[in-house]
């Protein structure tokens, strides 16, 4: 069975390409690449592969080992309308604040969003329907694009440190062409690779300190100094992870009092699960905050300060942002990492009550999301809470089937 779908118009910054009334071919019997393809194509491919994975009791056993359909009958058309104007939607928003855009023709802005989704589809990863998400993904495959260009890796290999010598000893040919991040948000992606060849564990000894600190002292905020110690480590016995919980549970669909949603149409890109998590941790589970220095991008500080919902007098990064909170996590408790296959069916690793946890991105260690870990559910499977998140039903294990996964082992 085939089902068609139409686009809606994707509008860019600088310029509009149109693709109204393009068909999708939606429902074919495999998943190889067609000879002529379209971003269409492939963002319906990623919505029915991510229903098939976090869906399956509501997708037949039939169409799952045969046609690999999604079957009207078990998944409503309304449902896969929605999932994926949902990720248009962000996709567009992404091209649409990406300034490098602003100099490409619209065949070269499409031609780059189909190898874009190509690429994703192809790293067998989702993304979230969100713009911060689509960043994060689309700084793996213009980074794995950059090293094919330069060495000729393939574009689907893991980063290697032969890799991270090429993009340190090229960092300003790298830098110009991710031209399209800010100068902290590069740093953060080049930092983040390093974290790679240890396992994502950043209390490694990192050889490329020097190297990226003479590159940019923007680099020196994640790499704190002796006199900026967190707590001793493991030092959580304090932890209250009943109380986090509690608290996740209680503004699960709302702010908690004194602090502001990140999640506003006013500021496009920003979502709120760092933040989220932060509360938890701290309102609920009792950590401190820590504030070493105003440099909000000092991973070693984790602070909040404002009142009412109004946007916060000063804050730090670790405290709001995903990438940052997984870094300030990892030194100040340690860490546990999972890759867990795509067929998954039960939390076969170690976790607990209260166990914040950073969704991370398999190629280049950048978090995507951030989420906090419930009670159980089930014999196999534990509840999650999050903002800004996708439907899974709050599964940690529909959540999680497929990803990356560090966890902070503040309850363990």
């Amino acid at each position: 069975m085939k089902t068609k779908h139409k686009i809606l118009t994707l509008a860019f910054a600088s310029s509009i390409i149109f693709l109204s009334c393009i068909d999708i071919f939606a429902q074919d019997n495999n998943y190889s690449l067609p000879e002529s393809y379209t971003v269409n194509y492939y963002l319906g491919k990623i919505v029915r592969k991510d229903f098939e994975d976090n869906n399956s009791s509501r997708i037949t056993p039939k169409s799952l080992r045969s046609a690999k359909t999604l079957d009207e009958t078990t998944i409503s058309k309304k449902e896969f309308d929605n999932k994926y104007d949902k990720v248009n939607e962000a996709l567009t928003s992404f091209y649409e604040s990406n300034a490098q855009f602003n100099s490409l023709s619209e065949n070269d802005k499409l031609r780059d969003m189909e190898s874009f989704i190509e690429y994703q589809f192809n790293s067998k990863t989702t993304f979230e329907p969100n713009s911060y998400d689509i960043k994060i993904a689309y700084n793996a495959y213009k980074t794995n694009t950059f090293l094919k260009e330069n060495t000729g890796k393939n574009i689907q290999d893991p980063i290697t440190n032969v890799d991270i010598d090429f993009l340190i000893n090229n960092y300003d040919k790298f830098r110009e062409y991710m031209n399209y991040l800010n100068d902290y948000d590069f740093c953060d992606l080049l930092y983040s690779i390093t974290t790679t060849l240890n396992n994502y564990d950043e209390k490694s000894d990192n050889t490329w300190k020097d190297r990226l600190i003479k590159k940019n002292n923007i680099f020196k905020s994640f790499f704190p100094n002796q006199d900026d110690v967190l707590i001793t480590p493991r030092s959580v016995s304090s932890y209250n992870a009943k109380g986090a919980v509690n608290y996740a549970k209680k503004y699960l669909k709302s702010t908690g009092p004194g602090y502001y949603n990140f999640e506003n149409p006013s500021y496009k890109g920003c979502y709120d699960c760092a933040n989220f998590v932060s509360q938890c941790l701290h309102e609920g589970g009792g950590m401190r905050q820590i504030k070493i220095n105003n440099d909000k991008w000092n991973n070693s500080n984790w602070y909040y300060r404002g009142s009412g919902h109004n946007f916060p007098t000063s804050y730090s990064g670790s405290w709001t942002q995903a990438s940052n909170f997984k870094h300030h996590w990892a030194k100040r408790v340690g860490i546990s990492v999972h890759d867990i296959a795509r067929n998954n069916n039960n939390i076969y690793f170690k976790t607990a009550y209260g166990t914040p946890i950073s969704i991370i991105n398999k190629s280049t260690g950048q978090a995507r999301h951030t989420i906090i870990v419930g009670g159980k559910k089930g014999s196999n499977d534990w509840w999650y809470y999050d903002h800004s998140g996708g439907n899974f039903g709050n599964s940690l294990v529909a959540r999680t089937r497929g990803e990356k996964i560090v966890q902070f082992p503040l309850a363990f």
